[in-house]
């Protein structure tokens, strides 16, 4: 048992030094996203944080704030993020059911909580294999666009109309041609 709080000095800064490399980490990882310019947002559905669930007994619902961790635009920066987002179980049922309770809020990951940038660090590297795979797929997509909308412009045929003095036989009309 500790007598003295200074008998905690050695841990905290040993945890400080090691929370610092971690931020450090974090902002580089940051900052080389950035530059990749990806502007994808994207969100994992592995729980990263979860506070208590709260009982409202009246309504018989458990409520939450659960995290996920995520890339995308938070406070006109494209970065690491956590979507925080209510979320409510109903009580008394037979199968658990959760739910988006209200309207999520985003915070940078770089303003979490120590425990909240632990846990996103594990998780990290499921979040750049997503990145990677939406990053493909959207680079699929739009090929595909392109050779859709090549083949509309190759082959829509372009109409004119060209005005001629109405002949004899035409009944006034003009006609159409086509190039």
């Amino acid at each position: 048992m500790i007598a003295d709080i200074s008998e905690l000095t050695p841990i905290a800064r040993q945890l400080n030094e090691k929370s610092d490399k971690m931020n450090n980490l974090l902002a580089t990882i940051n900052r080389q996203l950035a530059k990749l310019n990806l502007g994808i947002e994207i969100w994992l559905d592995t729980l990263l944080s979860a506070g208590e669930w709260i009982e409202d007994a009246a309504n018989n619902i458990k409520c939450r704030e659960a995290g996920y961790l995520g890339y995308s635009r938070v406070n006109g920066k494209w970065q690491l993020a956590v979507r925080v987002v209510p979320e409510e179980m109903k009580v008394n049922t037979h199968q658990e059911h959760i739910e988006e309770a209200g309207r999520p809020y985003w915070s940078s990951l770089l303003k979490c909580s120590r425990g909240v940038r632990l846990a996103a660090l594990e998780q990290l590297p499921k979040l750049l294999d997503l990145l990677n795979a939406e990053s493909d797929r959207l680079v699929k997509l739009i090929d595909a666009t392109e050779k859709t909308t090549h083949s509309f412009s190759d082959h829509t045929p372009t109409e004119s109309f060209t005005s001629h003095r109405t002949q004899p036989g035409t009944n006034g009309h003009r006609e159409r041609h086509y190039a």
